[in-house]
């Protein structure tokens, strides 16, 4: 259980440093209004929850970790760091 911890703790920090690094880049993107509930600053609002589990887990069966991670691969295709040819992959 540790090292899955360390594990989400790991995926945290990626995810908080993409998103100021997306927030410097483009402040008006989309997948920022994500930013605060995932990394626990704020709570879901209904609707922004909605919105994250339709884009990053539509069939609802993917884990928590794995919605996350999705999240983290969105924003470093939007900061130029994966290509989009690369998206289905």
């Amino acid at each position: 259980m540790a090292d899955f911890m360390r594990e989400v703790d790991a995926l945290f920090d990626i995810i908080k440093r993409e998103v100021e690094e997306l927030r410097t880049q483009d402040p008006e993107h989309e997948l920022l209004k994500f930013a605060s509930p995932v990394l626990e600053i704020e709570k879901w609002v209904t609707d922004v929850h909605l919105d994250f589990l339709n884009q990053f887990n539509p069939n609802g069966t993917t884990s928590w970790v794995a919605q996350r991670a999705a999240y983290s691969v969105a924003i470093r295709r939007a900061l130029g760091r994966i290509p989009p040819e690369a998206a289905n992959e």
